[in-house]
């Protein structure tokens, strides 16, 4: 297997939160699918649950300029409870799964199916998180290309497409993850509920559109 080394940690900490998760939860899923044979001779070596091997870890260090680590970098982790130390990482699933690695040393069948299923909830729980940030992204990036083409949705005439009627697009993000999409056209207004993802690509469809007129209105204007 190849693991996930400490470099590699250290440099997704380096690009930020989601590159962080996502290096994070593949180290742990490494841990989770390796088999038995694999684990004993990585433990210690190329395999661990310390901070090291974490990118999250090393990120909430970068943010203070802690390195080494310090246990109180824990309380401004995204993995943690915002309270407490390493116990309240993954809401206490990491301590298990630490635990568990300690107890591998026992070699029965019992402590690694334990070790495998406390690894398991680390990595339900930072995939929960990791959906979280992206949809934040997801949602602050649909919010800035709203304001950056506000102007233009606003009062935009659609020339042979709905006549002479002018389209007002407006947006709004719910508490329900979803964006609320009103066109009104001709005082007529048509609603639609939307994922992030999907409200997004309405979005720059509209805006394509838009460019796609305004080019041709530029072209036409330089013929005549």
């Amino acid at each position: 297997m190849n693991w996930i080394t400490k470099e590699q940690a250290t440099e997704a900490a380096k690009q930020g939160l989601i590159p962080s998760l996502e290096c994070s939860l593949k180290h742990h899923q490494q841990g989770r699918d390796a088999d038995y044979v694999e684990l004993d001779l990585a433990i210690g070596k190329e395999f661990d649950v310390t901070q090291q091997h974490c990118a999250c870890c090393q990120l909430a260090n970068i943010k203070e300029n802690d390195i080494p680590w310090k246990p109180q970098n824990c309380k401004r982790c995204v993995l943690g409870d915002g309270k407490h130390g390493s116990s309240g990482c993954c809401q206490g699933k990491w301590n298990r799964a630490d635990s568990c690695l300690g107890r591998l040393s026992y070699r029965t069948n019992a402590s690694f199916a334990a070790f495998q299923k406390a690894e398991a909830e680390v990595c339900d729980y930072i995939e929960k998180i990791l959906e979280q940030e992206r949809a934040k992204v997801i949602k602050h990036n649909f919010e800035d290309d709203l304001k950056r083409n506000k102007e233009d949705l606003d009062d935009f005439k659609v020339k042979g497409v709905t006549g002479s009627s002018y389209v007002r697009v407006q947006a709004s993000y719910t508490d329900r993850g979803e964006i609320d999409i009103y066109i009104n056209r001709n005082n007529k207004v048509a609603m639609g509920s939307f994922t992030l993802d999907q409200a997004t690509e309405i979005h720059q469809k509209l805006g394509q559109i838009i460019a796609t007129v305004k080019r041709k209105e530029v072209k036409n204007a330089k013929c005549k």
